[in-house]
């Protein structure tokens, strides 16, 4: 082998390498960037069949006026790759042929629509309008799932207006079980669980780290549609279970807004199955508000919109059971008790045990004070709790787009959720507990288009979410420690957070502080920030799309109830992701 020829090869080969590994940091998939958007395909032909090649093909917004245009290759083919969800008119023309419009095309999220020209031969001053388009068939790609378009989700019937629950028209998909660190409704997708799945909003990644459920979740006047994909995913997506893909609405042209209020109460509630000693209901206040409103900045270039949604609820609950009576307490009891001590039974008058006060504990006396006296006597029961429940919160959402020229665009989103309700327990104070949850969400995302056939996404994108619980009995007399040792306090201490304990006792209300449904006590806080970047480019009848994710995940978790055993727990997880992983590329016919 000739010098000449060796360095030929080994400049070959270097610059396979070069390019090998160039390809191996590109030809990664940002698992949310293009999946918000809509792509059409499609060819242009003539009266005959023939292919058209150069004939331009333009996708028009209808709400915002903005345009995309395309250029058919060389076999008469041409490819839309970013279009915000929406109703479009579609234009194919090319000088010698008649203009032709199609008017009623609606493009759902992530969705790769086909619509073929036939153009007719004539002058392009000419113009053929094509109106009542059907409904495109995605028959390009291999994802299966389920849209949930803006007017089932304004129009649908939703208990709390939750727009997750429209996440059940999807086949495969069922109620799940809470969240066991959130308390959130997990959804099934095809017998797998609730953690399984991905949540995207406007691109960047709505879950939380501690049991992989939605952060997010906004008011359903500022979701422009939804998709709950369950199977077959692309490249972009990591999930095994469902993808709910959100896509917030835009500002328009035109001015649109509306306002409402949601009134339950229980002047419109039958009884319930126990209602309280004096046969009132429960009481049940509550008011579901806001509104929604988006329009323009400048004609076809800057948009607007936002959103506000309140609550304020206070719901009385029924809770009834067993607590000791004042007898019982002084240690009298209508049964017979022997000594632990001697073996036989303690002195009784008339069938009725009176206890010793010496033989009674200290503890168990603190313990007992604890209960409130019996304030019924049915149902088989003596004690009936009518605390109310509360659970208000304030949410907002902004948005605006900007369409700085033909080729520029960029779209910023910000929203905001404060969370604070209450939850009682068995017992007044001794059992309730606080929780404050907050989200905070904000996403940028830059659009810039090369040419007709080479495009980039770069999103940007910040989530915070906090859950702050407290029991219902921290700094009351409730947090005093009665003197049981061995919990790493000295006798009488006073706890500053809560009882040191949960108690059970057989037949009686359970002293909770710690509640049952873990949410008190506790204090976490998770950041996510994330920065992706897509490149598409259309070569031939293939789109290939490449790019990159970093992702980087912040979990504090401090465990309150802890510290009474001199424990205390601050957990600090930080994980950085740079994801690697094959490229989506999409063939044409």
């Amino acid at each position: 082998m000739s010098d000449s020829c060796s360095k030929r090869c080994s400049s070959g080969r270097a610059r396979l390498i070069v390019a090998g590994l160039l390809a191996l940091f590109t030809i990664c998939s940002s698992p949310s960037a293009f999946a918000q958007m809509a792509r059409l395909v499609g060819s242009v032909t003539d009266p005959s069949g023939a292919i058209i090649p150069s004939a331009t093909v333009v996708a028009t917004n209808v709400a915002t006026r903005i345009s995309t245009r395309a250029v058919t290759n060389g076999a008469g083919q041409y490819v839309i790759p970013d279009l915000v969800p929406g109703d479009y008119s579609i234009t194919g023309e090319k000088t010698g042929f008649v203009k032709k419009t199609i008017t009623g095309i609606v493009l759902q999220v992530g969705q790769m629509g086909e619509i073929d020209f036939s153009l007719e031969l004539g002058a392009v001053t000419q113009t053929v309008q094509v109106t009542g388009h059907p409904p495109l068939l995605d028959h390009v790609s291999s994802d299966l799932g389920q849209v949930i378009d803006r007017q089932q989700v304004a129009t649908l019937p939703l208990n709390g207006r939750n727009f997750m629950q429209l996440a059940l028209l999807t086949a495969g998909v069922s109620e799940g079980v809470s969240a066991d660190w959130t308390g959130v409704q997990m959804y099934s997708a095809n017998g797998l669980t609730g953690e399984n799945n991905n949540y995207i909003m406007d691109g960047i990644s709505n879950r939380e780290s501690a049991s992989n459920t939605v952060i997010e979740s906004p008011s359903v006047d500022a979701i422009q549609e939804f998709k709950a994909e369950t199977g077959m995913f692309s490249a972009e997506h990591q999930a095994a279970g469902m993808v709910i893909n959100v896509v917030t609405k835009s500002g328009t042209n035109q001015i649109h807004g509306a306002a409402y209020d949601y009134l339950r109460n229980d002047a419109l509630d039958a009884s319930g199955f126990f209602p309280t000693s004096d046969r009132v209901k429960p009481p049940l206040r509550r008011n579901q508000f806001g509104g929604a409103a988006g329009g323009r900045f400048v004609r076809d270039k800057d948009f607007w919109f936002a959103s506000y949604e309140g609550q304020r609820q206070s719901q009385g609950s029924v809770l009834i059971g067993l607590v000791p009576t004042a007898q019982q307490i002084s240690g009298q009891f209508d049964t017979t008790i022997t000594d632990p001590l001697t073996g036989e039974p303690f002195p009784s008058t008339d069938g009725v045990t009176q206890l010793p006060a010496d033989r009674i504990s200290p503890v168990l006396q603190t313990i007992l004070s604890y209960y409130p006296g019996p304030n019924i006597s049915q149902y088989g029961a003596n004690y009936i709790n009518t605390e109310s429940a509360t659970v208000n919160y304030n949410s907002f959402l902004i948005k605006t787009d900007h369409y700085l020229t033909d080729k520029d665009s960029v779209s910023v989103r910000f929203s905001y959720k404060n969370l604070n309700q209450f939850q009682p327990g068995g017992l007044p104070i001794l059992d309730g507990d606080f929780q404050v949850d907050n989200t905070r969400g904000l996403s940028i995302g830059y659009h810039h288009t090369f040419s007709s056939n080479l495009l980039n996404e770069l999103r940007l994108g910040y989530t915070r979410w906090l859950l702050n619980g407290v029991p219902e009995a921290a700094g009351t007399k409730y947090a005093v420690n009665p003197g049981i040792l061995g919990i790493g306090l000295p006798v009488g201490a006073t706890n500053p957070l809560s009882l040191p304990y949960n108690l059970y006792p057989s037949g009686y209300v359970s002293i909770q502080p710690v509640a049952a449904g873990g949410n008190a006590l506790i204090i976490q806080v998770m950041n996510d920030f994330e920065v992706g970047d897509t490149l598409t480019w259309v070569r031939g009848s293939h789109s290939i799309k490449a790019g990159g994710l970093v992702y980087r995940s912040q979990f504090k978790s401090f465990g309150l109830g802890t510290i009474e055993t001199g424990g205390g727990a601050i957990r600090d997880n930080s994980l950085v992701i740079l994801l690697l992983t094959p490229c989506s590329i999409t063939l044409f016919r």
